[in-house]
């Protein structure tokens, strides 16, 4: 939605294994919303450094996709299911279906990445120079909060 990365985790397997199922579940949305975040994220970058024109090269590019990495995962390892977990009825052969979603709301974790990730270029004086700021955090916020996924 424009307000949230959703994802829906599915795990198949034996009755007797719920447990386990469940926790597949759940590592399956994560890597799926991880995957809409990071493409959102990198279409981000991509925005903000054609906006800006910088010549700084990979240097920004790079200090940027790693911060933002680093804190996307801090974030989807941290998830919990916001539905479910729910399973479906045994088969013949024993072996039941888990569904889990999750939820992270967008603007909430464009904020986090373009501060951290801001505190983590402020680090750099050279790379200080060439970033801007206020032009980073305004794309970031605007990419995240129209990216919808398929």
């Amino acid at each position: 939605t424009p307000e949230y990365f959703a994802a829906t985790g599915i795990a198949v397997g034996a009755k007797a294994r719920m447990a386990d199922l469940q926790r597949l579940a759940l590592a399956n949305a994560q890597q799926i919303i991880r995957q809409k975040m990071e493409h959102a994220y990198k279409g981000a970058i991509s925005d903000y450094l054609n906006s800006v024109g910088t010549n700084a090269g990979t240097d920004i590019e790079n200090k940027l996709e790693a911060g933002g990495d680093q804190i996307m995962d801090l974030i989807v390892n941290e998830t919990n299911a916001t539905c479910g977990p729910k399973y479906s009825a045994v088969d013949e052969k024993g072996n039941m279906t888990c569904f889990i979603g999750i939820r992270i709301p967008k603007k909430a974790l464009a904020e986090t990445i373009v501060e951290n990730v801001v505190d983590n270029v402020s680090d750099d004086e050279e790379l200080k120079i060439r970033f801007k700021e206020d032009e980073f955090r305004k794309r970031t916020l605007e990419n995240f909060e129209r990216f919808k996924a398929e």
